[in-house]
């Protein structure tokens, strides 16, 4: 998962082998072409967590390890920007899950959809979680998905979240639906607009205007195309460029 201060970036943990997973939070400077550095440790090791920021911290929620049981984690995990300290536990998700949609408000953090061994239709989530940044709370359930889904990317407006692409356990297979839920009501998402292609495992970025969806994958193969479509109507997006070379499961940080 990513985060971002207003002059570095940060990545959180992630997957070192087939079966490991770090805990380690490196940040790296948005000024200068410098390499990242390991500052500090989450509170457990995972990978495929949501990412969040607010002006002063970074969250990580949920995620996937493969040695402490349980695999699917519920921990939001807080850490500060001022210090380069260790996370602390800040609260936990309504469901411990993995590779969901993460978005941010001003005040407030969102995480949408994922999933849970078995990976099948009955354990892709729908659920639209909501927790605080001011204080230290669990999650509440905000909202559902119109389509349950994983392995998707999720962007922010000033107003809205945004869930673009995954995967749908029900076909097995990826799609291209651009969902959207308000920040201000708790009314489930709904479908607002589709991808250029079909594909999961997919990283967002937000602008303050639109919203980009990049790299990922489908039966096809890796996908290199930079999607963007508009937060002020509802609409497909359009192919507007190619990173270097097709990803999957990579960190987007917003603006």
């Amino acid at each position: 998962s990513g985060a971002h201060s207003e002059t570095h970036g940060y990545t959180h943990g992630g997957r070192n082998t087939a079966s490991s997973t770090s805990n380690v939070i490196e940040k790296f400077p948005f000024a200068s072409q410098t390499n990242a550095t390991d500052i500090a440790d989450l509170t457990r090791n995972r990978r495929l967590a949501g990412g969040h920021s607010t002006e002063t911290h970074g969250y990580s929620s949920g995620g996937h390890d493969y040695t402490t049981s349980p695999l699917q984690c519920n921990t939001i995990d807080k850490h500060e920007f001022a210090t380069d300290g260790n996370a602390t536990d800040h609260g936990d998700l309504t469901v411990a899950r993995e590779a969901c949609a993460s978005a941010s408000s001003l005040t407030q953090g969102y995480v949408a959809g994922g999933s849970f061994p078995p990976y099948n239709v009955n354990n892709t989530q729908n659920v639209i979680d909501r927790f605080v940044f001011a204080s230290n709370a669990n999650a509440t359930d905000w909202a559902d998905l119109n389509t349950a889904s994983q392995y998707s990317a999720g962007t922010s407006s000033t107003t809205h979240g945004y869930c673009s692409g995954g995967y749908s356990a029900t076909s097995y297979s990826s799609f291209n639906i651009i969902q959207k839920y308000s920040f201000a009501s708790n009314a489930n998402a709904t479908d607002v607009g589709d991808l250029t292609v079909a594909r999961s495992f997919v990283s967002g970025v937000s602008g303050t205007t639109h919203g980009y969806t990049a790299g990922g994958e489908s039966g096809a193969g890796s996908h290199n195309q930079i999607d963007k479509f508009t937060f002020a109507s509802d609409n497909d997006a359009t192919d507007v460029g190619d990173i270097n070379h097709g990803l999957t499961s990579s960190v987007g940080i917003e603006d």
